[in-house]
């Protein structure tokens, strides 16, 4: 039977919306199919483990490596691989990353794409703005105001991650 879900995160609830997938696997849904709030599941007596990975710019090559490894790629929704592995009993669940290095290096990819994203709206904000009070233009005014706040929440979203990358680098050098 399928089970389509509707369900939003933000990119810095990456962790949030990677556990409640495995929540889902966990109780017999199997993730099939993944767009943007939007998840489609069938039912499995399975056991597995959903991984998110964003991929940045070799994509394609990281796909095809992941895959040559036996990890099925479910879905990629903007930047974000969706992985799945079936779990080996006695096993612990697999991991996309062996150490922190990797996770932090990971992370630092998401922060960088956050950061431009961030950079790109606040110049649009700043265009927008000029021309909306210039011309006494409410759209341009109502688009600004728009703007202004997806750069509040992108600004959160790369303050949460810097917080996770920041915690990771500590945790790394306490396992040193």
């Amino acid at each position: 039977m399928t089970k389509v879900v509707r369900k939003w995160f933000l990119v810095h609830n990456y962790q949030k919306e990677e556990d409640w997938l495995n929540e889902m696997a966990n109780a017999g849904h199997k993730l099939v199919k993944a767009r943007l709030g939007k998840y489609i599941f069938e039912e499995t007596d399975e056991h597995e483990t959903i991984r998110m990975v964003y991929l940045g710019q070799e994509r394609k090559k990281f796909i095809e490596f992941v895959k040559d490894m036996g990890i099925e790629h479910v879905a990629t929704i903007s930047n974000w691989g969706y992985f799945r592995k079936e779990d080996i009993p006695g096993e612990p669940p697999f991991e996309m990353f062996s150490d922190y290095e990797s996770r932090v290096k990971h992370l630092n990819g998401v922060l960088n794409m956050l950061m431009i994203m961030t950079l790109l709206e606040i110049i649009i904000f700043i265009f927008n703005a000029i021309v909306g009070f210039n011309n006494g233009n409410t759209a341009n005014i109502f688009v600004s105001i728009t703007i202004l706040i997806l750069i509040i929440l992108l600004s959160f979203a790369t303050y949460k991650i810097s917080l996770d990358i920041r915690k990771m680098k500590e945790i790394s050098k306490i396992e040193q």
